[in-house]
């Protein structure tokens, strides 16, 4: 619940600012140097379960075989190879929610790693009240230990199967680990996704380097000729066109979304988009809306066109310099576009001593550089590769990092194992760049009145929840996103609004920025009895959905029961109603073809009639009757 309200929370702050916790997927998957299909499967698989939404990929050219790879050396399409599988078995997670500081119960399975059982995000909008509730509670309770405290373990699962192994110096790999199957993975998991609670934007960083070759698997790649660079056919632009075009985010798009603001952002309703105060606007002599420097958000990308995936080149080696990459930039974003790496200096424990993007004293975002900001080089702090190294320094920079307005950036194999065979060493680092709610919040409360959350300075800021009929300081801001200001009065969660001055509004900060901020600000103020402020944020219609908007604010995810009430009978009334309509329209064509066509007589008692006519009177009074079926439908549904 912790990472879903966040995310909800984010989902208008342009995606530049947004901190997400990235990973090397040869650092995590492969750092045993095993490249199998099965295990890289399982580990992407374990990954995106935990949390990790920012990928980092070594993308190897194979010039010996014509294909991007995952392998660092040039896999033989032919020759020795092993069955044996990589040490350890692998471990499968069947649930995308627990709680913070826990390890999940690995499920045994033998199918697919994507295949956990998700709940459709459309089913919890026709949830009643209880229903949803349930279903937002049941998934955020999964029993564990933590994970800095337990012994590292992996429940075993079924061996699952395995191709024929390549030995390669120190390598061993598949001959299939290769780009193809990351896209395959990526589209598995998007589409199973792409309707749930869960969903998510994926970003994709691509270190591009030359394979090996077989026969000195050790020594640098060379430098590759014009000849043996990849074609068009094989062009990265290409290769993910045909795989995942329909859900990239792509550099055109956010070129002309740039260019007319009025057809693409401000078109949308307004929960999807973007906050301007993020970025700057000009005005053309038409009254054309433009930006040079702003990105979308998270609602705009995915809620209004269904886009989950952004990908754009990280290091590009020398041996590649003569691959022409320019086309691919249509839909690979340039080399620095969705990173910014910050250098940091930190404490053993895990604390920053420099680098934290929240240190300025200033509220002008464009003087923090905090757009797209990643942690680069760290001095002063080891990361727990041991086996039985302690990974609570990790946590505490991971925490650190995120209320910093960095996205935690995970190069190392973490306790020397890979989050196929055991993905508990990794489970916690997602969860501690949580920088809103405090461990164990937020807590769930069947009476309406505790359920307003409340940031306590005694809590690092961190938020937890409480009565919302106490009397608290209120957290109000201008248009600006970094600058706070206090209530003078203390008042209960229903009148915060009212609260505060003139010029500002009752709000909640939307990421690590902007709560360390708030933070300053109640550090610096020495007159509140009741230290904890109120910032809005509430599930008071109903546990467990946090909203943002006031003590009156909806749950998304919720419908009344009236409303589905209403949406079950008005949707087969429609329907029958359809069915009326096209009856009709049959009937009056054909008698109305019958009239002009028959010209067939017979006599009748006053001479000859027109069979034609007759039938149109026929039809006529069923016309009628179907008009009347039509208003009493409409009279029995009203809107």
């Amino acid at each position: 619940m912790q990472y879903q309200s966040q995310r909800d929370l984010s989902q208008q702050v342009p995606i530049n600012y947004v901190t997400r916790p990235g990973i090397s997927l040869t650092a995590a998957c492969f750092g045993r140097n095993r490249y199998g299909d099965d295990a890289a499967q399982t580990c992407l698989s374990n990954l995106l379960a935990v949390g990790f939404r920012r990928l980092v990929v070594d993308l190897y050219w194979d010039a010996e075989r014509k294909e991007w790879s995952l392998c660092p050396v040039s896999v033989p399409s032919s020759g020795p190879a092993t069955q044996s599988p990589p040490p350890g078995t692998p471990t499968i997670l069947s649930s995308t929610s627990a709680e913070p500081n826990t390890v999940p119960t690995p499920v045994a399975s033998s199918s697919p790693a994507f295949s956990r059982s998700l709940v459709p995000r459309d089913s919890y909008a026709l949830l009643g009240r209880d229903s949803l509730t349930s279903a937002l509670i049941a998934g955020t309770s999964t029993k564990g230990t933590r994970i800095d405290t337990a012994e590292p373990t992996s429940s075993p699962a079924p061996p699952l199967p395995e191709g024929p192994y390549r030995q390669l110096g120190p390598y061993a790999c598949t001959p299939t680990i290769n780009l193809a199957l990351l896209t395959s993975l990526l589209l598995d998991y998007l589409k199973m996704t792409e309707n749930t609670l869960e969903a998510h934007i994926i970003y994709l960083i691509l270190n591009i380097h030359a394979a090996a070759s077989s026969s000195s698997p050790v020594a640098p790649a060379q430098a590759l000729n014009a000849s043996d660079l990849p074609g068009p056919s094989a062009s990265l632009k290409s290769l993910f066109q045909q795989s995942l075009l329909n859900m990239l985010y792509t550099p055109s798009m956010l070129k002309a979304d740039r260019a007319d603001l009025n057809s693409s952002w401000y078109s949308v309703p307004v929960p999807r988009q973007p906050l301007t105060p993020y970025y700057t606007t000009n005005i053309d002599v038409d009254g054309v809306r433009s930006t040079s420097d702003g990105w979308p958000s998270e609602s705009y990308i995915e809620g209004s066109h269904g886009m989950r995936l952004l990908v754009g080149f990280g290091s590009i080696d020398p041996q590649m310099y003569e691959y022409n990459s320019t086309a691919d930039l249509e839909v690979i974003f340039s080399q620095g576009d969705l990173w910014s790496f910050t250098d940091l200096t930190t404490t053993s424990s895990g604390n920053v001593v420099s680098g934290c993007k929240s240190n300025s004293k200033s509220t002008d975002l464009s003087n923090l550089n905090a757009s797209w900001a990643t942690s680069g080089d760290i001095s002063g702090f080891d990361y727990p590769t041991a086996r039985t190294a302690s990974l609570q320094p990790l946590l505490n920079l991971t925490t650190t990092l995120a209320a910093c307005g960095l996205s935690p950036m995970i190069n190392e194999t973490i306790r020397d194992v890979t989050a196929d065979t055991d993905v508990t060493a990794y489970w916690n680092i997602p969860y501690s760049a949580v920088w809103s709610w405090a461990s164990g919040e937020p807590r769930n409360n069947s009476h309406p009145a505790f359920r307003c959350a409340a940031l306590d300075p005694n809590l690092d800021g961190r938020w937890r929840v409480d009565d919302c009929s106490q009397r608290k300081i209120v957290a109000c801001r201008s248009n600006r996103p970094l600058e706070w200001h206090l209530s003078t009065s203390s008042v209960p969660y229903s009148s915060a609004d009212a609260a505060c001055s003139d010029g500002t509004s009752f709000e909640v900060p939307r990421t690590g920025i902007e709560n360390q901020y708030l933070l300053g600000k109640a550090r610096d103020r020495s007159d509140m009895e009741e230290k904890s402020i109120w910032v809005n944020f509430n599930s008071i219609e109903v546990e467990a959905c946090w909203v943002t908007g006031g003590p009156n604010a909806t749950c998304p995810y919720y419908q009344s029961e009236m409303e589905i009430q209403r949406r079950t009978v008005l949707v087969p009334s429609i329907a029958a109603l359809i069915v009326l309509v096209i009856t009709a329209l049959t009937l009056f064509v054909k008698c109305n073809s019958n009239r002009r066509n028959s010209k067939r007589k017979k006599r009748g008692e006053g001479g000859w009639d027109y069979e034609g006519y007759r039938l149109s009177y026929h039809c006529l009074f069923l016309i009628s009757r179907a008009d009347m079926w039509q208003s009493t439908f409409v009279i029995s549904n009203p809107p």
